[in-house]
């Protein structure tokens, strides 16, 4: 297992981006290529949230994209097992050094993300444990390690909000998903959108950023380094792992998802509660396939969480 000390130009060049940048950096594992996406949020999120994460994770990772987020429960992990299912690289940008994990049933998680391409990264020695300022240190090194952040479910108060702070101090491209008023989880990221962040419903707008960026010429490396950001997402990885799941879920599945796509009519502006009563499919299963839908750019979502087929 590869471990080095980054210091000087071997530290990756958005940390100048900082007012206090560290300068140096702990590495476990091999940095993968830019672009990084920073995808995070709380711990205590929602599975719509934590299913949306994971996906949207996978989805960019098949664009060639690597995902980095720092390793928490919720949000954080989510990302890494999308970026993981499909043979992804992902990043973890810790709180504490790599033998002190945080928190420590992540430890498996951190291996496997090292052996897979991944890295483990920190501004601390591998015995150093998190403490609540490190938690900070740790998100303004991922956000300005990346090229762009992106906030799934956060309440008012939440770390993820401070990375979001980050970022928009660092210049970096902030994108949240609306969440309805009534979601307290959510919460936060309705603020950030109100202090200006983009809200984010489909994985083609960060591709679609991240062009604008620079990064067009290694964007879609994963399908074969034609350089063009694939505008729907199905890497041979994502469709073998969503066969799998198909595999073993009761045979009414498809018939669940024809139903759904049923009820979703050309150029059509469809509410939620109406595909529920017309397709007979739960609110949960429906809300299910949007998100998946919704990522691998099947439909179009609008602000008020109506849909229309594309």
């Amino acid at each position: 297992m590869q471990r080095c000390v980054l210091t000087g130009t071997s530290l990756p060049v958005g940390l100048a981006d900082l007012a206090d940048p560290p300068q140096l950096l702990y590495c476990v594992g091999e940095l993968p290529p830019v672009p990084w996406v920073a995808v995070v949020g709380t711990r205590g999120a929602s599975d719509a949230a934590v299913s949306f994460a994971r996906e949207l994770a996978a989805s960019l990772c098949g664009a060639g994209v690597t995902v980095a987020s720092g390793g928490a429960r919720g949000i954080d992990a989510a990302a890494h097992e999308g970026a993981l299912d499909v043979g992804g690289r992902t990043v973890v940008v810790a709180p504490s050094g790599y033998l002190r994990p945080s928190p420590s049933d992540h430890a498996e998680l951190f291996r496997r993300i090292v052996d897979g391409g991944g890295a483990h990264l920190s501004p601390f020695e591998d015995d150093h444990v998190a403490r609540r300022h490190t938690f900070f240190l740790r998100n303004a090194v991922l956000v300005a390690c990346s090229a762009l952040v992106v906030v799934v479910e956060s309440p008012l108060r939440s770390g993820a909000r401070n990375a979001a702070s980050v970022a928009r101090k660092c210049g970096r491209p902030l994108f949240v998903v609306p969440h309805p008023p009534w979601h307290r989880r959510g919460l936060g990221c309705i603020e950030e959108l109100r202090l200006g962040a983009q809200p984010l419903s489909s994985v083609k707008q960060i591709l679609r950023v991240l062009e604008q960026r620079g990064f067009a010429g290694v964007l879609g490396r994963e399908l074969g380094g034609s350089g063009n950001p694939p505008q729907q997402i199905a890497l041979p990885g994502l469709v073998e792992r969503r066969a799998l799941r198909a595999s073993t879920q009761p045979a009414c599945t498809a018939d669940v998802e024809g139903r759904v796509a049923a009820a979703l009519q050309k150029g059509t502006w469809t509410h939620l509660e109406q595909l529920v009563a017309i397709s007979g499919v739960s609110v949960g299963e429906v809300q299910r396939l949007l998100v998946s839908w919704s990522l691998s750019g099947r439909v179009e979502v609008a602000d008020d969480g109506s849909v229309r087929p594309l």
